[in-house]
């Protein structure tokens, strides 16, 4: 897989060398594009930076280290940055909010200053509730998507431990640490009864087999849209509407597929949904919590009571700024984004599936089978 990757950016570098010694005295263009190449000083290294689906490879100029961002691969060789699953790079559009309001007041201050870093916030919290189809009064700014999820699904938990009886809830056996672990802390306090679903081979969740799942006193379910490991994705919608009648509220860890798929709530008919924006070009220590108006939810952070007292804290402004900012530009690209990479997708499946034991399965899942194969062994 290594060669393969490592033999597609070498390809690349052949037709882009001739290109960029012809223009290495003109002016480059600025901006993002699918390829891009940018001149920094010919004095100063011998390599060609390039942009691809904002990502970055380079040839030359050293050994990367960063075993988070880049793969470590020898300097005479090409690395290429494909781990937009664990962060994305920071969009202009949220860059430019960010620098913005980096030194905003307190936007709970009641002076001039606060009301101004204030009217961020608010337009943010604006952006994102257009993006995902809700009010803006059902949109609650958090540290990241592990405080969403933790806040949707404590906090239902704890606003029905009052009814006298355990609470139950449903969840399945590949959600991010974020739900599960959450979930284990609460049973084994003895707070709720755990049902974990397994999945199918594929990494999905059997929609009828969640709801089978799911008894008279449970008061929670969450399945995660798409999976952080392999990008399966669930069919939250179905589980939803089969659960319509039910009191239970329905809980998406929508963080993977926010920037590629459409996170329309009133068509999903979810109750709380968590997004981070380090997902989608936004900046890292901000998230969002959808709340739907009505969910009983107690706050895991108590005290100046900001944002309708579900979660108390200092507006950041700047990061919220550059959160909404980055929905916005996401929502905006969505659909050229999401056709490239299913291009690129279809050229690594094609790639991949020569290989002995190697299938898709269809179309609609996009994703391939490798049997007896973990994932953290194809990681680069």
């Amino acid at each position: 897989m290594d060669a393969f990757l490592i033999d597609a950016c070498e390809a690349q570098v052949g037709k882009l060398a001739p290109t960029f010694e012809r223009q290495q005295h003109k002016s480059m263009p600025q901006g993002r594009s699918e390829v891009g190449i940018q001149r920094k000083d010919v004095n100063e290294a011998r390599g060609w930076r390039c942009a691809v689906m904002h990502g970055v490879w380079s040839r030359g100029g050293g050994r990367r280290n960063d075993r988070h961002s880049r793969a470590t691969i020898p300097s005479a060789a090409v690395s290429l940055y494909l781990d937009h699953a664990a962060t994305t790079p920071l969009r202009p559009e949220a860059r430019r909010a960010l620098e913005s309001w980096r030194d905003a007041a307190n936007a709970s201050a009641a002076h001039a200053d606060g009301r101004h870093a204030r009217t961020a916030v608010e337009q943010a919290r604006e952006q994102v509730a257009a993006a995902i189809g809700c009010t803006p009064h059902e949109i609650v700014f958090t540290s990241g998507g592990t405080e969403a999820d933790n806040l949707a699904v404590k906090g239902v938990v704890w606003a029905a431990a009052g009814r006298g009886v355990v609470p139950h809830v449903v969840t399945t056996a590949v959600e991010h640490a974020a739900v599960i672990e959450p979930l284990r802390w609460l049973a084994s306090r003895g707070e709720i009864a755990l049902t974990v679903v397994e999945a199918a081979s594929d990494g999905r969740v059997d929609p009828e087999r969640l709801v089978d799942a799911v008894r008279p006193d449970t008061v929670l379910v969450a399945v995660m849209a798409a999976n952080n490991e392999i990008g399966a994705i669930n069919d939250v919608a179905s589980i939803a509407t089969a659960l319509a009648d039910h009191p239970c509220v329905v809980h998406t860890d929508a963080v993977q597929m926010v920037a590629t798929r459409n996170l329309d709530v009133a068509t999903l008919g979810i109750d709380t949904m968590a997004l981070s924006a380090h997902k989608f070009g936004g900046p890292q220590g901000v998230g969002v919590a959808y709340l739907r108006r009505g969910v009983p939810v107690v706050p895991l952070l108590h005290g100046g009571g900001q944002d309708r007292g579900v979660r108390s804290g200092t507006f950041a402004a700047g990061l919220i700024a550059a959160c909404g900012a980055g929905l916005a530009a996401a929502e905006a690209d969505r659909a050229a984004l999401a056709a490239r990479l299913e291009g690129f997708s279809d050229r690594m499946t094609q790639a991949l599936t020569v290989l002995e034991g190697v299938t898709e399965p269809d179309q609609a899942r996009r994703s391939i089978v490798w049997p007896h194969m973990s994932t953290s062994s194809l990681r680069m």
